[in-house]
């Protein structure tokens, strides 16, 4: 290897060799799936017939990177031992494999980003509501609001994975893309994006720490050698002061909002069973021309308020929004609306799902029954 080759001693560990050996058994086996057959499944997807012979390859290949990845390193190891390969050649050669197909992999999904065929836009997503939503569509839902900011991840990615393609800037490379796919790989986990994605999200976090675990030495050396060149400006024992006041002052600061939250038995959605306004019971359709024949009733943790008249969605134009004070001692809830109106209720409880309000809404009389929905 030439002077600023990623620096692997030879002889290294037989796991090291097989963590190798696997790496590219997977670039190999990942590189014809993703490159080569998923876009023959997307072309020939009414022609299923003329996949067959490309499955048959994916089956032996599958195979083929298997017995690679199992057998490959004893040999390699063996003839190491007796001194009969160049270990060093070896090394380069799957660590240049691995970089290639990583550098690959992750500019096709920048490239993606950019041309829109990742978190394109979707109609059917558009009018459906938030709360049905799965983890997926909320994800793309997300990060399809703002191309600039999809524009700008892609534009990482495809300066990271530039990097890795040479090997005077491969840490450089390493550097940029492992938080990204770190994220990634979080955000594909705990919104249940697809299996196929969540795997090979993986595989190139696995492949960048593996890179990183290559310049072990080298961060070593950074981390324990740099000399700290900033003036002191405080005692130690005043420093550990500070070092543990900023992070309780920090939780006190949190903590003290939650001491503002709601009662908890008024959070939730209400659904009104029952309104009479000047001693005039509201009918079931009345919602649909009357703003104020409230459906529902949303009560939020920190004393926001919606009073909505349409069961199904919340209309922005016909919804009033506000924030509520809820008195303990006698027993009223007051909502201050953002259009003005201020409207105070006399609150029964006879139990955590059930409540009834007696009050006023612009001098006229109002009694509303109401359960909490689960």
């Amino acid at each position: 290897m030439s002077e600023t080759d990623l620096k692997i001693t030879s002889p290294s560990t037989w796991f090291i060799k097989f963590i190798e050996c696997l790496f590219v058994s997977v670039a190999i086996w990942d590189f014809y799936n993703s490159m080569v057959f998923y876009p023959l499944i997307i072309k020939y997807r009414h022609a299923p017939t003329r996949l067959a012979p490309l499955e048959s390859l994916n089956f032996v290949l599958t195979i083929a990177t298997i017995l690679f990845a199992i057998i490959y390193p004893l040999y390699w190891h063996r003839k190491e031992k007796a001194q009969s390969i160049d270990s060093a050649r070896r090394h380069a050669l799957f660590i240049g494999i691995l970089r290639y197909w990583l550098a690959l992999e992750i500019c096709n999904y920048a490239f993606a980003k950019i041309l829109e065929t990742q978190f394109a836009h979707d109609y059917t997503r558009d009018n459906s509501l938030a709360g049905g939503l799965s983890g997926f569509d909320l994800t793309w839902f997300y990060f399809g609001y703002s191309y600039t900011l999809s524009v700008i991840v892609a534009i990482l990615q495809i300066g990271g994975s530039v990097f890795l393609l040479f090997r005077r800037t491969v840490f450089l490379g390493v550097v940029i893309l492992l938080p990204i796919m770190v994220n990634i790989v979080l955000i594909d986990i705990f919104y249940h994006i697809p299996a196929g994605a969540i795997l090979n999200a993986g595989l190139f976090t696995l492949g960048l720490f593996y890179l990183l675990f290559l310049f072990r030495k080298e961060l070593h050396i950074l981390l324990s050698q740099v000399k700290n060149t900033l003036p002191v400006s405080s005692s130690f024992r005043l420093k550990n002061v500070l070092r543990v006041g900023v992070v309780v002052y920090a939780f006190l600061f949190i903590l003290y909002f939650t001491t503002t939250e709601s009662p908890k038995f008024l959070v939730g959605k209400w659904s009104v069973t029952q309104l009479i306004r000047n001693g005039q019971t509201a009918k079931a359709n009345d919602w649909l021309t009357d703003s104020l024949a409230w459906t529902d009733i949303y009560l939020e943790r920190w004393n926001q308020v919606t009073l909505s008249p349409n069961p199904y969605v919340i209309e922005a134009g016909r919804s009033q929004r506000g924030i509520y004070e809820y008195d303990k001692t006698s027993q009223t809830i007051k909502l201050m609306l953002w259009a003005g109106d201020t409207l105070k209720f006399r609150l029964l409880m006879p139990d955590d799902r059930h409540m009834s309000w007696t009050g006023e809404s612009k001098k006229e009389s109002v009694v509303l029954s109401l359960v909490k929905r689960r």
